[in-house]
C-alpha cells in the first residue's frame, strides 16, 4: 500500500513544518513548497495526491496555483487553508470537483480537521 502524497504550499516556513510533521504522524508521505513556482516544479518531478494551499503566496497566488496545477495534475485534490477570514471560493472554484469546498482558516486549532479534510477527499 502507498502512502498517500501531499504537497503543502505557505510562505510561512512553521506552519509548513508543523503541518508537514502532524500529517508524517500519520502516514502521509509530505513534500513542501514556499511558494506556488517552486510547487509547480516540484509536481513535474513528483506528482501528489492532494496540496495544501495557502492563498496568500509571493509571486503566483495560490488560487493561481489551483488552476494551473488543476489543468496539469487533474486527479490531484485541492485544499485551501488561510488566514484570510473574508476569503470564500469563488464559482470557479466551487464547481471544481477536486477543490475542497470547505476553507481551512489559519491558525488550525484541531489538526485533525485536516487529516479529516484529506481523508474525505482522497
Amino acid at each position: 500500500m502507498t502512502l498517500p502524497r501531499v504537497l503543502i504550499i505557505d510562505d510561512e516556513e512553521s506552519i509548513r513544518h508543523s503541518l508537514a510533521a502532524w500529517l508524517e504522524d500519520f502516514g502521509f508521505f509530505v513534500e513542501t513548497a514556499a511558494d506556488a513556482e517552486s510547487a509547480l516544479v516540484l509536481l513535474e518531478k513528483q506528482p501528489v495526491d492532494a496540496a495544501v494551499v495557502d492563498i496568500r503566496l509571493p509571486g503566483m497566488s495560490g488560487e493561481e496555483f489551483i488552476l494551473a496545477a488543476h489543468e496539469k495534475f487533474d486527479r490531484m485534490v485541492f485544499l485551501v487553508h488561510t488566514g484570510s477570514p473574508e476569503f470564500k471560493l469563488s464559482q470557479t472554484f466551487s464547481l471544481m470537483p477536486r477543490v475542497v469546498p470547505r476553507v481551512l482558516q489559519k491558525p488550525l486549532h484541531d489538526l485533525t480537521e485536516l487529516t479529516r479534510e484529506i481523508n474525505r477527499a482522497l
